[in-house]
């Protein structure tokens, strides 16, 4: 086990510690004596948007105040939160003022940008800043905005994430007689996941594998698609019996999985990650052909996903600890092995706590844990 581990050190090298860990708290106090966009006053709000690095750079975050009637002078009281994970060291925060319309277009009345770094010194102090024109336009532009940013660095030794598990009896039937097991519910579990988007960039959605002859015919045709979704949509209703609650660290997530032991036996998970969200249902090895497009229903038919594949909880020697082995096994999507390490960064943000060993889909490793599912016994080295 142990030369296994260093074999996964060698080949997925773990990002570096983030510049940014934690969160940003912003207040957005008030503007004065803004320009006049109406008859005689203006419907002004407010929104803030977050940068890596400038204004080309990718967008973080964005919030938006509610529109202040018939005033020059909002008092704007918004307070909103980022929770960060960046390695870029400056951000670049604007603010643009805008008047509410209801006819025409909004009109521009200012903007004012700033770049921080964690070492800024202006953090959690009051700031009030003269609102610009844009580059290239002629502006109407007075006026100015008050705010306050506090930077909070968290070493993620507490976090916490919202799930959904839903049991289905009737489709527990049909499992159970394909499977030649006894009758049981069956369940799908959706994760909320925080840092998605930080840890993976836009760019690095993967499009459905298009030399997959499978996910051809699903992507191709919009009656099978359709299909798909309807499935999805269904597996995780709110008509089914669902249970809501909160995990705190590795040790919950192990429990809501019963350490991978459903119905009295170790079972192998199938998943899909998208938008800010984890799909799984358990997928025992006599499932497996239940589902000819097992990561396109998580995924709810949709073209691109951050990532997809199996995971199973595997447990040491001793029956104590326990870990998240986790691949990128997916056909339809295909997910790249060189974002694993990605993969299990998300979940040690996720998780604090948690054990995480990835593999990619032909790793020796999965052999021996698909046979640790099938019969419950797993060989030590």
């Amino acid at each position: 086990m142990e030369n296994q581990q260093q074999h996964q050190q060698e080949e997925y090298v773990v990002l570096e510690t983030p510049v940014w860990h934690g969160s940003i708290v912003i207040d957005i106090e008030k503007s004065t004596d803004l320009t006049i966009a109406d008859m005689n006053t203006s419907d002004p709000y407010c929104i803030v948007k977050v940068y890596s690095g400038n204004k080309d750079g990718r967008q973080l975050f964005t919030s938006r105040t509610k529109v202040f009637p018939k005033t020059i002078n909002p008092h704007w009281d918004h307070h909103d939160h980022i929770p960060i994970y960046h390695q870029n060291r400056e951000l670049l925060f604007l603010f643009e003022l805008w008047d509410k319309d209801t006819l025409t277009f909004d009109d521009f009345l200012g903007q004012y940008e700033f770049t921080v770094t964690p070492e800024w010194d202006g953090w959690d102090k009051t700031k009030t800043g003269s609102l610009q024109k844009r580059s290239g336009f002629k502006d109407n532009v007075k006026g100015d905005i008050t705010f306050k940013l506090k930077y909070i660095q968290d070493d993620y030794t507490q976090t916490q994430v919202a799930y959904k598990y839903h049991s289905h009896t009737f489709t527990g039937l049909a499992r159970a007689l394909s499977a030649g097991e006894e009758a049981r519910s069956y369940a799908t579990y959706q994760i909320t996941l925080n840092h998605v988007q930080d840890v993976f960039k836009d760019e690095e959605l993967k499009k459905w594998n298009e030399s997959y002859d499978a996910a051809i015919k699903i992507f191709n045709s919009p009656v099978i698609r359709t299909t798909i979704a309807t499935q999805h949509n269904h597996l995780y209703s709110e008509v089914s019996v669902t249970k809501y609650g909160k995990l705190n660290g590795a040790k919950d997530l192990l429990l809501l999985l019963n350490h991978g032991i459903i119905g009295g036996k170790p079972r192998y998970f199938t998943y899909a990650i998208t938008g800010n969200t984890w799909f799984f249902s358990e997928t025992g090895a006599a499932f497996f052909v239940d589902f000819t497009s097992k990561h396109a229903m998580h995924a709810c038919a949709q073209e691109y996903v951050y990532y997809a594949g199996e995971f199973a909880i595997i447990p040491d020697q001793h029956g104590k600890n326990f870990r998240l082995c986790i691949d990128n096994n997916s056909g339809t999507y295909g997910p790249k092995k060189e974002y694993l390490s990605k993969l299990r960064l998300l979940f040690q943000l996720n998780f604090p706590g948690l054990d995480v060993e990835v593999n990619d889909y032909h790793h020796p490793s999965l052999k021996k844990y698909k046979s640790y599912i099938e019969t419950g016994k797993l060989e030590f080295e």
